[in-house]
C-alpha cells in the first residue's frame, strides 16, 4: 500500500504533468472562436475515493462520461451543471440564455468537452496517441434516482478547474487513478526511449543554395530521397463559429483572408516549404514556385 508521503508526491507529480497539456486543450476548445480568450485561473489535483465522488454528484448537476482506453482501460468524467454550461455555451456560441439545454447544445457540449479531453491526452502524451484515447462523451443530466450514483469502483484523481472566459466558472474531471499514473509513467519510458533513438541525424542544409556539408551527408541523404512526402497549396484559411458551420447551404461564400493576387503557400508534410502563383498548363492547374522559405526545417528538424 502506498503511504501518504508517496502518495502527495505522486499527486504533485501529476499536477507538474498536466499543466501545461490543460493549457494547450483550452487552446483547442477556443481555437475556432476568434477574439475568445479562455483563463485558466487555478489547477487542483486529488486524490479521492468513489464515495467521496458521490457525494459531490447531486440533483440537477450535468455528468459527461467518456470511455478511456489505455494500458488499463478506464473512463474520464466531467463534472458540471447546467447553469455552467449554459454560461459557457452563451459566452462561446453566443446561444441565448433558456431555462433547459435542448438536444443541440447537449451535443455542443459533448463536442466541446470531447475536444478538451482528446487535446489534453495528446498534449500530454507528447503525440504518442497510441497509449491512450478517449470516446465521445454521453453527458446526462442527474435526477434524483442518480443522486449518490459514481461511475468509478477505485480510487480516482480528482482534477479541478478553474476558468474565466467573460465570467468564472468550474470544471471537475475524475479519472481512475491507476489508468493516470500508467498513462504518465508510460509516457515517461517513452520520452526515455526517444531520447535513445535520436542517434541517426538527417543531414542539414546551408545557406549558399542549400548545398550540402560533406560527401557524407550526401550518402545519407540518399536513403530517404525516395520517401513520398505529401504537397498541399493553401490558398487561404478562414475561421468560422461552429453555428456559422451549422448554416452553411449550397451557394455560401467564405472569405478568405489572402487578397486577390496574393502568393499561395506551398505545404509539405505539414511544413511551409515556399510561396508561389497559380499557372494552368494544359488546362491544368499549376504553382509556379516564387520563394523558397523553409526547406531547411523540413529536413533537419528534430
Amino acid at each position: 500500500m502506498m503511504n501518504s508521503k508517496t502518495e502527495l508526491d505522486k499527486i504533485k507529480q501529476i499536477k507538474e504533468w498536466l499543466v501545461q497539456p490543460v493549457k494547450e486543450a483550452m487552446k483547442e476548445v477556443v481555437s475556432t472562436f476568434p477574439q475568445t480568450k479562455l483563463t485558466l485561473l487555478d489547477l487542483e489535483v486529488s486524490s479521492i475515493y468513489p464515495s467521496e465522488l458521490a457525494l459531490k454528484i447531486t440533483e440537477g448537476q450535468l455528468l459527461a462520461i467518456s470511455d478511456l482506453k489505455a494500458t488499463v482501460n478506464s473512463k474520464v468524467t466531467l463534472l458540471t451543471s447546467v447553469n455552467e454550461v449554459k454560461a459557457i455555451l452563451g459566452s462561446l456560441l453566443e446561444m441565448k440564455d433558456s431555462d433547459d439545454l435542448d438536444d443541440y447544445e447537449f451535443s455542443v457540449f459533448n463536442e466541446l468537452a470531447y475536444r478538451f479531453t482528446s487535446s489534453l491526452i495528446k498534449s500530454a502524451t507528447k503525440d504518442h496517441s497510441q497509449l491512450s484515447e478517449c470516446t465521445p462523451f454521453n453527458t446526462i443530466i442527474i435526477n434524483q434516482d442518480k443522486v449518490g450514483f459514481s461511475p468509478f469502483e477505485s480510487r480516482l484523481v480528482y482534477i479541478h478547474l478553474k476558468l474565466k472566459h467573460h465570467t468564472a466558472f468550474d470544471l471537475r474531471m475524475f479519472v481512475e487513478y491507476s489508468a493516470l499514473v500508467t498513462l504518465m509513467e508510460k509516457q515517461e519510458v517513452k520520452v526515455v526511449e526517444d531520447i535513445k533513438l535520436k542517434e541517426v541525424r538527417l543531414p542539414k542544409f546551408v545557406d549558399n543554395n542549400y548545398q550540402l556539408q560533406d560527401q557524407s551527408s550526401v550518402n545519407n541523404l540518399d536513403l530517404i530521397l525516395n520517401v513520398p512526402l505529401k504537397v498541399s497549396i493553401e490558398i487561404g484559411q478562414a475561421k468560422k463559429k461552429i453555428k456559422e458551420i451549422m448554416s452553411m447551404t449550397t451557394g455560401y461564400v467564405i472569405e478568405l483572408d489572402k487578397q486577390i493576387g496574393a502568393p499561395v503557400d506551398i505545404v509539405v508534410n505539414g511544413q511551409h516549404l515556399a510561396k508561389g502563383e497559380v499557372v494552368v498548363i494544359d488546362e491544368n492547374f499549376a504553382i509556379r514556385i516564387t520563394e523558397i522559405v523553409n526547406v531547411a526545417n523540413l529536413v533537419t528538424k528534430d
